[in-house]
Parts: C-alpha cells; structure tokens; sequence
C-alpha cells in the first residue's frame, strides 16, 4: 500500500497536468489552434531543445545502454506482432484494425514517459531517457506506417523512401544528432545560448501535457468504446 501512494504522488502531477488541458478547453480558455499550435511548437522546439540539453550535457559512455535498447527493440516488435495477430478476429474493418494496432503497441514516450521519468528518477535521468527515445522513434514510425497501410493496402501504397526521409527530417532525432558531438568533445555552449535552450526545453513538458489533455475529447472515444478499453488494456495490463 505504501508503495501504491508513492508511485500515485509522482504519477499524479502529469495527469493532472492532463486534466488542466481537458478542462481549460472545456471552460474555453484554450482551443483546438492553441492545441494544434502548442503541439507544433512542443515537437518542432522546445521537446527537441530537452534532448539536445539532456544529451549534450552528459556522459555519452555512461548513457549508452545497449542492453535497454535491445529490450525496448525486442518489445515493441513482440508486442506490434502479437496485437496484429489478436486484431484479425477482433477488429471487423480495416480502418479500425489499424487504429486499434496504432492505439495497442505504440506509447507516447516522448511526452507522457519523459515525465514520469522525470518524476521517478529525477531531471538526470532524461538524458539516457532522450537517447532511447531517439532510437525508438525510427521504430515507432516505421511500424505505424505499416500498419495504416498493410491493412487498408488496396487503398494506400507504403512509400518506403518518403518514410526514411521523414524519420531523418524527425526534429528528435535531428536534436540527439546535433548533441553528440557536444555530448563527446565536451563542448559547452556560451551562456546566454544555453540559458535560452534550458528556457525552451522547460516548457516542453508542461505545455505538451496540456496540449495532450486539451486534444481529449471523450466523445470520439464512445465511438469506439470496447476497442479503446480493449487496445488500453493490452497496453497498460497484458504487454507490462
């Protein structure tokens, strides 16, 4: 039981976070162009400006962890192949087989688990957290993309090409690339440069948590209910 209140009171402020977006937007305070607007600003600067610090200002031989990323690669073909086959007599249509894949193996790490993270292990943490997440991603995509195109293939075709390229273009992935050498040779940035990406890298978290809870709308979700609970289950009870 002690455990559970401990774990609950570093869980808790990111989901409350989340509410406070739910809510702002319910009271008007926020719209759907501050969550689309927040959200470009989150993925395109400041979350990109988290890593590059993160990473830049840390060890890299004592971040690398071949191991964990091995683990983290294992686990998500694991699970992305196991969902697909549970989603083939479970899923009637195409269309919400490939939601259903998407919502069921794939996580939001780079928001919601750079949090909690954050709020488990300590800032310090994020570093190693920002360069798995960095090879994470290139996974992630590849395997969403086939899953919104195998199942709905006489509709769309996978562009492998424009797929590589977009992982390449991926502003996290461009930000732990830019960090290495900083990360390696030890450079360090003038202050007033640094001081300005530790400003935009402390608002990546916050704001993204309450463009995430401005985004929610539960009236979708009943659209769906059974296959929501159902993806939400396999992810947060069975894959665990």
């Amino acid at each position: 039981m002690q455990n559970l209140i401990v774990v609950a009171g570093l869980v808790a402020p990111v989901f409350l976070i989340v509410a406070l977006g739910y809510f702002l937007k319910k009271l008007g305070m926020i719209n759907d162009n501050f969550v689309k607007l927040s959200s470009r600003i989150v993925f395109s600067v400041s979350l990109p400006a988290l890593i590059f610090t993160e990473i830049s200002k840390t060890d890299l031989s004592r971040i690398l962890n071949l191991e964990l990323i091995a683990f983290a690669y294992a686990g998500t073909f694991v699970t992305f192949f196991i969902v697909w086959i549970i989603s083939i007599p479970a899923v009637k249509t195409a269309t919400d087989r490939t939601v259903f894949i998407q919502g069921s193996f794939r996580g939001n790490f780079a928001v919601v688990g750079l949090a909690l993270i954050a709020n488990v292990y300590g800032i310090d943490s994020l570093g190693k957290a920002s360069l798995l997440l960095a090879f994470t991603i290139p996974i992630y995509n590849t395997l969403s993309v086939i899953a919104l195109t195998v199942p709905l293939r006489k509709e769309r075709q996978m562009n492998v090409s424009y797929t590589i390229i977009e992982i390449l273009r991926n502003p996290l992935v461009l930000a732990v690339v830019i960090s290495l050498p900083f990360s390696i040779f030890k450079i360090e940035l003038p202050f007033i440069v640094n001081r300005t990406i530790n400003y935009l890298a402390a608002l990546a978290l916050p704001l993204a948590l309450l463009g995430i809870g401005g985004f929610m709308n539960f009236a979708e979700i009943k659209k769906g209910f059974s296959l929501s609970v159902f993806s939400t289950f396999l992810k947060l009870v069975i894959f665990p």
